[in-house]
């Protein structure tokens, strides 16, 4: 529990600091305090839904296809580990659009290596 507070905080400060400087176009709209807490907290489960999802999507094809999907599945991982946080930020902003902005898919990507750092 302590460690998803302390995650939601960094997570806070991360959107209502550094993304407004370092990524155009991704845009929070709230204080960092209580709100950015709260939606820090609210794109954390948004993250796990994403992350199960792309999971199971994955699953789903590697048993349809095999081995061979599985291996290429791995490649795709491993190539665009940037693109799950950019596909979290999207989703983020399509079901929160009034608290959290995004231009496009490339603010998304850059929002997304930013995080990373």
């Amino acid at each position: 529990m302590f460690s998803f507070l302390l995650r939601s905080v960094v997570l806070a400060a991360i959107f209502c600091f550094v993304l407004p400087e370092y990524a155009p176009g991704v845009v929070f709209h709230g204080e960092f305090f209580p709100e950015g807490i709260v939606w820090a907290a609210v794109f954390s489960v948004v993250a796990n839904l994403v992350v199960l999802g792309v999971l199971a999507a994955g699953g789903a094809f590697a048993l349809m296809g095999g081995g061979v999907v599985l291996f290429f599945e791995i490649i795709a991982f491993c190539l665009g580990f940037w693109l799950i946080p950019a596909l979290q930020l999207q989703a983020m902003e399509h079901f929160f659009p009034a608290h959290f902005t995004v231009d496009s898919w490339g603010a998304a990507i850059w929002a997304s290596l930013v995080m990373a750092v």
